[in-house]
């Protein structure tokens, strides 16, 4: 196969990170998710959980942040950005690989070689999984699936000018409760050999 990078965006609970990391185990290549936030440190040269904290807040956190910690803990949050869409166009130039959120679709979206997926899901089919994920009552996994998801949209919102959800910029949207992990996976698998080969 030709050189290739996938990008995954996903609404929480849809099961977006058990698909990602089975495409990309299956596709024989690196999948790139949290240990973003692990590179973004060691290019600022700063401890983890600084950059962690900082890592996907939305724009109101950004104002919150600038308003009630002054603006050098601002700075860090658009460090912090700027130094993962970094790594992630080095990562796309060096290799093939998956890439889970972090606005990597936008980030890349002038690529050829890039494919730009969206996972999501009905809102009660997410909360069952987040219900069984995380051992959470239905009012605690409904509270949660809202909140993560709210955050990711102002984020993204926030980089991009664009909602999440929307179709511009994405190759294929799908709602992974229809055929679960294993048949979404060999979908995307499928699309993946068919366009790189």
């Amino acid at each position: 196969m030709k050189h290739f990078v996938v990008t995954i965006g996903r609404e929480f609970g849809s099961k977006g990170c058990a698909i990602g990391t089975e495409l990309a185990k299956q596709l024989g290549v690196n999948l790139y998710d949290k240990d973003l936030v692990e590179e973004a440190a060691k290019k600022l040269q700063m401890d983890e959980e600084t950059v962690r904290s900082a890592d996907e807040v939305s724009a109101k956190d950004m104002e919150d942040i600038a308003t009630t910690y002054g603006v050098q803990n601002f700075y860090i949050s658009t460090q912090v950005l700027a130094a993962q869409a970094e790594f992630i166009e080095e990562v796309a130039d060096k290799e093939s690989c998956v890439i889970m959120g972090r606005c990597a679709d936008y980030i890349l979206k002038d690529r050829p070689d890039c494919l730009k997926i969206y996972i999501y899901a009905p809102f009660t089919s997410r909360v069952k999984h987040i219900m069984e994920e995380y051992k959470l009552s239905e009012f605690a996994a409904k509270r949660m699936v809202k909140q993560t998801d709210a955050k990711r949209d102002e984020y993204y919102q926030y980089v991009t000018g664009i909602s999440r959800g929307e179709h511009t910029g994405k190759d294929l949207m799908i709602d992974s409760s229809l055929m679960g992990v294993e048949e979404t996976v060999n979908m995307i698998k499928q699309m993946v050999e068919k366009k790189f080969a």
